[in-house]
């Protein structure tokens, strides 16, 4: 049976774990934020902005998750 202070420091190292995936979301979510935003510069086929279009909404969904 694990001892109290075992299972706080495994659930700590969980936070942890959660809180740097969430830091590195945050940073690749710059960098795509910036790559859409040239792509859209140029005109683009309906398809390809539907395609984005998904791909942010993924984007925000995870992002909202790990936070919550």
């Amino acid at each position: 049976m694990l001892s109290e202070r075992e299972r706080t420091e495994t659930f700590l190292d969980k936070i942890n774990e959660i809180r740097n995936t969430h830091t590195q979301l945050i940073s690749d979510d710059g960098e795509a934020i910036e790559t859409v935003v040239s792509f859209l510069k140029k005109s683009q086929p309906i398809e390809e902005l539907i395609l984005i279009s998904e791909s942010v909404n993924n984007l925000v969904s995870t992002t909202k998750r790990l936070i919550q």
